[in-house]
């Protein structure tokens, strides 16, 4: 009876969906790897095909201590759904083998450095006083708080949290992995691979009109815009070489698990 309660109250969270025979898609994305770019390409793409775009995050009850409400499993469904904007796996009875999913993964060192500007200048002010209040005096913290005294306290164990929650995801064959470093310079190839993924006969001219709203290189580097600095590597910038060696110690196990090595060339040009 108490399972019955559950499901009908989540399930009314839920808009109605027009196609209730399509499969369910999920899309995971981890904090700061183009999550606003992979949102904006997957929504558009459910919305071509009429399927109801899930913002899990929120519907669940998410929120900064990385835990979801208990029954929040109740908001998926087999079909008729794109479940997406999940920046941490969910801890929910999930079968993810039962679903198409895709993920995006970023180098965690320049996650990190994307982090730090995003708290500390550029991320919008979320509702709620309470949580806008936390923000702020977060960010007045970060003003005296250097980015690599940020990445080796902060900035290190978000990431890992986030990053290690997907790797138990990633022998799972119905789960295909982006890097962000390989699809920002070929958007329209990535389009492709995902709609290919989810099994979504999007016509192509609607490929290439999303590809090009969202094909977008800022000029300038500002710290105070949410899309501030794109290019790959810009740790090697923003970070001492000190910081990057001891990231990559600390973030061994998550930057194997996703294909990402040591800059050993910073390294060599550093000792010379």
């Amino acid at each position: 009876m108490f399972d019955f309660l559950a499901r009908w109250r989540w399930s009314r969270r839920l808009p109605k969906t027009p196609v209730p025979d399509i499969p369910s898609t999920l899309h995971f994305a981890v904090p700061k790897s183009g999550v606003v770019l992979s949102t904006n390409i997957v929504r558009s793409l459910a919305n071509r095909m009429r399927i109801p775009y899930v913002r899990f995050n929120q519907l669940s009850g998410y929120n900064e201590t990385l835990q979801f409400s208990p029954g929040s499993q109740h908001l998926f469904r087999a079909r008729g759904y794109c479940y997406g904007e999940m920046t941490l796996y969910p801890q929910v009875r999930l079968s993810l083998g039962d679903y198409q999913s895709i993920l995006v993964v970023r180098d965690p060192r320049d996650a990190i450095v994307s982090m730090y500007y995003s708290m500390k200048s550029s991320h919008p002010e979320p509702p709620g006083k309470a949580t806008a209040a936390r923000m702020n005096q977060e960010r007045a913290r970060l003003a005296t708080v250097s980015i690599d005294e940020f990445a080796l306290g902060t900035g290190v164990e978000f990431i890992r949290e986030c990053l290690g929650s997907f790797i138990p995801m990633t022998s799972i064959p119905t789960l295909k992995t982006f890097r962000y470093e390989d699809v920002i310079y070929r958007k329209r190839e990535w389009i492709e691979e995902i709609c290919s993924h989810f099994r979504w006969p999007v016509p192509t001219a609607f490929c290439d009109l999303v590809a090009r709203e969202n094909d977008i290189f800022p000029k300038i580097d500002n710290p105070h815009s949410h899309i501030r600095h794109v290019h790959p590597g810009n740790h090697r910038v923003q970070l001492k070489t000190e910081t990057i060696r001891r990231l990559e110690h600390e973030l061994e196990r998550e930057m194997a698990a996703f294909g990402y090595q040591p800059d050993v060339a910073t390294w060599k040009s550093a000792a010379s």
